[in-house]
């Protein structure tokens, strides 16, 4: 996987070759001393990904969640900084990640929710506000009309998602600052270190590295070592120096396919596409059944599956999928038995 480099329309500033090498230097020798590493990630990691930061033009003040149309968010794969992240914490280089953003890629990326905080909740989990229970999600859930996994609750569903400006989540904020708190280097990517509680728990480490291509007002702060420098420009740096061979990423999402005998008086089979209890399938575009003479009925996209009932005696059934075209991945027929059980079956997605 190869670093973008791309330029950002807001006013900008980077370091002369000469210098930045000298601070990567810096910066590679206080990892290599630190005890407690932590990293630090806001909105700027994700331009990359093609997500707007918070400030730049249609950022994410301006519009949406995340500054995207939700059904987009789910095609937005990790950028190589996330990636070289989680290598960073797989080597147990880094010990803990406190990251402003709710777009999940650092989960999508392989970084374990035990290593990772964050600080303003996530688009990808959903909360029950009746009994409390947390659903991490494989993709983006409808806003309205959610209803909790466990029937007996039945209470509404709400993304944990925070809007800008809202309170703070106390679980996670409550990790961010213990591990702030043993933290004696804080390298921060892409923040412009004024959202608070998120600047004043990076501030907390007695040497913070800040890694911007805008000013920030820690600039000028004894203890701070500031890079002026694409994420990506610097994570590739970090993996040149601790070994870190950031390969192709690939990203997996488990959907199911289960065909049935529905029949009454006729001779008719359910069969449905459909991703895990109270998750829609968001990787299909479409689906549809084939039948012996290369007749074919297409499924319909019903609430969160898609669906169709056929007429058919077959003991097995096949099944066309087409993936959203944002992934550019191929079709694929998948041929189901007719027995009534929900087969797993796995789109990859190769970046």
């Amino acid at each position: 996987m190869e670093p973008n480099n791309q330029m950002h329309s807001v006013k900008t500033k980077f370091d002369s070759e000469d210098e930045l090498q000298t601070k990567i230097s810096r910066l590679v020798q206080l990892i290599k001393s630190s005890k407690h590493f932590v990293i630090f990630t806001g909105a700027g990691i994700s331009t990359a990904a093609n997500i707007p930061d918070f400030r730049g033009p249609g950022g994410l003040n301006s519009k949406g969640i995340l500054g995207l149309k939700e059904h987009e968010l789910d095609v937005i794969m990790p950028t190589y900084s996330h990636i070289v992240i989680t290598h960073l914490l797989n080597n147990g280089i880094a010990k803990f990640v406190v990251t402003s953003n709710h777009d999940d890629l650092h989960v999508k990326s392989g970084c374990s929710t035990d290593q990772v905080a964050e600080l303003f909740g996530n688009a990808y989990v959903e909360r029950c506000l009746k009994c409390e229970t947390l659903y991490r999600r494989n993709v983006v859930t409808p806003n309205l009309g959610r209803k909790c996994d466990n029937a007996v609750c039945g209470g509404r569903l709400v993304k944990t998602g925070v809007r800008f400006g809202g309170a703070v989540p106390e679980e996670p904020l409550a990790v961010a600052t213990e591990n702030a708190k043993k933290c004696d280097l804080a390298l921060v990517l892409g923040s412009s270190m004024t959202v608070s509680p998120f600047c004043d728990l990076a501030a907390m480490a007695p040497n913070v590295a800040v890694v911007s291509i805008q000013s920030t007002p820690v600039d000028s702060s004894p203890n701070v070592l500031q890079l002026n420098a694409t994420c990506d420009r610097i994570m590739k740096e970090m993996a040149s120096a601790f070994g870190i061979v950031a390969s192709e990423f690939v990203y997996r999402v488990p959907f199911f396919i289960t065909a049935r005998d529905d029949s009454t008086q006729q001779q008719n089979l359910r069969v449905s596409v459909h991703s895990r209890s109270n998750e829609p399938v968001n990787c299909v575009q479409s689906a549809s059944v084939k039948l012996e003479g290369d007749k074919e009925i297409e499924l319909e996209k019903v609430g969160l599956i898609f669906l169709a009932t056929v007429a058919t005696t077959s003991g097995a059934v096949k099944v066309d999928v087409t993936f959203q075209p944002e992934y550019k991945e191929e079709p694929r027929q998948y041929l189901v038995p007719v027995d009534g059980e929900p087969h797993m079956y796995t789109f990859e997605h190769r970046v």
